[in-house]
């Protein structure tokens, strides 16, 4: 695990009231009994923690698992990162 999945695992285990050790990239919200008000505030604490806007369309798309989540939210924090030589 890199420090952006850690983190994103922590946000999740602190914001869904999980056991951190629960928080698998194969583990899906239904396994983690996250309920959509918990989702709401986890897309509100990574908006936060990585300093990135999380699209109003990728909150509504079924998320599979936490690896899932941690693809999309790796994904918006590179793309915010300022080129090489830029």
């Amino acid at each position: 695990m890199d420090d952006i999945e850690n983190k994103i695992c922590d946000i999740i285990a602190k914001e869904a009231r999980v056991d951190r050790a629960l928080v698998t990239p194969g583990a899906t919200m239904d396994d983690l009994k996250i309920a959509s008000v918990d989702l709401v505030q986890i897309v509100f604490a990574l908006e936060e923690g990585f300093d990135i806007t999380i699209p109003e369309e990728a909150i509504k798309m079924d998320v599979k698992n936490v690896g899932e989540v941690v693809a999309a939210v790796r994904e918006l924090v590179l793309a915010k990162k300022p080129a090489a030589g830029a």
